[in-house]
């Protein structure tokens, strides 16, 4: 395009009207083809990535989304037998969401809770990354997003933002921002006795290693997802780690930890195949 044609199309579509004359669609026909042959290439290369990564967010939705859901078509038959849940439900066991009555909502349990602070935590060591250039192992975000949520656990909402929140016992995560998260559904006694030793000071390094306690309950795998599909370069070794240390800080016994470790290298697997897990 010559300077001429270009300084007139300016003319045309800028100067030549008045603000409420203005043309958006005449404007962006007149410069569509105003750009250089490899613009083009990296539009066609952003547009791709783009649509990865729509697909990868697409696989990590259904897999937070599908947790939750299974656990509150599950919760309200947690300690029931399988006797009880046949004689209750049928012989196809419970199919359909049981609504809490005063909400008209099929609710979630702890396991839903403690898998949306691991996401949290994961966040806030990301964001303190990208902001100021430093971060640490995922454990210890994590960590600080559990005792936040045994917050929830003991305190109303209105206390927490009274004085919690601004004090070295926690208030690191925005869940906390969250009415709903308020509520005792559950929760697992080995949790709450890990974090309360956490809370009181008793915080290690390496979880695996520390062995704060012989639980192999399924308390530290129900919440481990949220690794999985955050971290798509980490080394996958080092991803299946940290899985095993999320599972560790309440749940020290190997069969506590270790299937949190296969259940993260599974669903990394399986979000971003080997063939994406390149550099872009």
């Amino acid at each position: 395009m010559k300077e001429k044609d270009v300084f007139r199309r300016i003319d045309f579509a800028v100067m030549d009207h008045t603000a409420d004359q203005y043309n958006f669609k005449e404007f962006s026909r007149n410069f569509a083809h105003f750009y250089r042959d490899e613009d083009q290439e990296e539009i066609d290369r952003a547009l791709e990535k783009k649509k990865e990564t729509e697909i990868h967010l697409d696989a990590i939705r259904g897999c937070i989304y599908g947790g939750a859901v299974g656990d509150a078509l599950g919760y309200p038959v947690e300690f029931m037998s399988e006797r009880d849940i046949l004689f209750k439900y049928g012989s196809g066991g419970i199919t359909a969401f049981e609504k809490d009555p005063l909400t008209g909502k099929a609710l979630i349990s702890d396991d839903t809770q403690m898998t949306l602070f691991t996401a949290n935590g994961l966040l806030v060591r990301d964001t303190r990354g990208a902001m100021r250039g430093i971060s640490g192992w995922p454990r210890h975000y994590v960590e600080r997003a559990y005792l936040d949520w045994l917050l929830t656990q003991e305190s109303s909402m209105q206390e927490v933002n009274r004085h919690e929140r601004y004090t070295n016992s926690g208030g690191y995560s925005w869940l906390l921002d969250v009415p709903g998260l308020y509520s005792r559904r559950a929760p697992g006694g080995t949790c709450l006795s890990a974090l309360e030793e956490e809370k009181n000071g008793k915080r290690f390094k390496d979880y695996v290693k520390a062995k704060r306690n012989d639980s192999k309950g399924c308390g530290g795998i129900m919440r481990v997802a949220p690794i999985a599909v955050n971290y798509q370069m980490m080394d996958i070794e080092q991803l299946d780690m940290e899985g095993a240390q999320l599972a560790a800080i309440t749940h020290g016994h190997s069969l506590g930890y270790m299937p949190a470790a296969v259940l993260v290298h599974i669903i990394n697997r399986i979000v971003f195949p080997p063939a994406d897990r390149k550099m872009s």
